[in-house]
């Protein structure tokens, strides 16, 4: 017969195992669920930085007259094949986004550019590269990405969705603003993704400017999670990859951007790599140019430039690059 104190100290780490077990299970699940889920949140909610969000430029700051302008956009994947196989209206569609932006008019203008911003940004970060582009005779119109500025929208998707932005821009020169003079795209980072990866679901984008842009969305994860984090692809960027897709409605291959450079076939197309870009390394950049078919494609480093910073580190040097760039292929 076992000892009374026997059995209290078996039935004492019985208790204890169970506790430690249930700990582990939770550690578990907060670390391979819980901080990947916090993370997907905060991917698919981003929005403008605090600190842009208060800054009060304008492009009559640098004395370019300019509008306000609003349009809608398309909140998915979905809508936007309801949308084009039924001709149903964006102003019709309840969860449409609202983009926001500044046009600026030209009366002799050679092209119209549309500026799309990087993420946690917003059209603040293009204002002065677009003002300089103005007095040089482009006409523009500068976005806030969805959920981004003064736009609305639910959820963000570093590029995917914000395509759509990209293509209902477009819309609104062609059909509101009756252009009839080159439009093409001027754009960073996040900006870049989305313009490449709309670029080859239209013919109407006659050039393309794209700095420091996403190799695809799986290649990006993955580095920043080891580049920023210090967490390896598995699991914990794994997780992130799954639970992001499942949460905006998309597979690996819809946004890679590197697939769609191989269906940009005629579109100019100018890749901007940042030298000393850690988050958009130079030998990706370089590979999206290398995957583009286009024959009127063109590849250039900004020396001594972090990620997405080319203009802020060489502005005179970035304004003549894409001058340069579309009056070769413009006109």
């Amino acid at each position: 017969m076992a000892k009374p104190s026997t059995k209290k100290q078996s039935a004492v780490w019985k208790w204890t195992k169970r506790v430690l077990i249930t700990l582990a299970i939770l550690a578990f699940l907060v670390a391979f669920v819980g901080v990947p889920g916090l993370i997907t949140y905060f991917i698919t909610h981003a929005g403008t930085r605090p600190f842009e969000l208060r800054l009060t430029d304008t492009p009559q700051t640098f004395e370019v007259p300019f509008e306000d302008v609003q349009f809608a956009s398309y909140a998915t994947e979905e809508q936007f094949a309801t949308a084009a196989g039924n001709g149903i209206a964006l102003d019709d569609m309840e969860t449409a986004p609202n983009i926001s932006g500044w046009y600026l008019p030209h009366d002799s203008a050679k092209a119209v550019i549309i500026y799309a911003h990087g993420l946690f940004r917003s059209r603040q970060e293009m204002l002065k590269r677009a003002c300089e582009m103005w007095q040089r005779g482009y006409a523009g119109l500068l976005i806030d990405f969805r959920r981004h500025g003064k736009s609305s929208g639910e959820m963000t998707s570093m590029g995917y969705l914000e395509k759509f932005d990209i293509l209902s821009a477009l819309r609104y020169l062609k059909k509101e603003r009756h252009v009839d003079t080159p439009i093409a795209v001027c754009s960073v980072s996040m900006g870049a993704a989305a313009t490449l990866l709309a670029a080859q679901m239209t013919d109407e984008i006659d050039a393309v400017i794209a700095e420091s842009s996403f190799l695809s969305f799986d290649n990006t994860i993955t580095h920043h999670a080891k580049l920023l984090l210090s967490l390896p692809r598995f699991p914990f960027a794994s997780t992130i990859i799954l639970m992001t897709k499942a949460w905006v409605g998309f597979s690996g291959d819809e946004f890679d951007v590197k697939l769609a450079m191989h269906n940009i076939t005629h579109t100019p197309v100018l890749i901007m790599a940042c030298e000393k870009d850690t988050r958009m390394p130079l030998e990706n950049v370089r590979s999206l140019y290398d995957a583009c078919p286009s024959p009127n494609k063109e590849f250039v480093v900004i020396p001594d430039a972090p990620h997405g910073a080319a203009f802020r580190t060489h502005p005179e040097l970035y304004v003549k690059t894409v001058t340069d760039f579309l009056e070769r292929n413009l006109h």
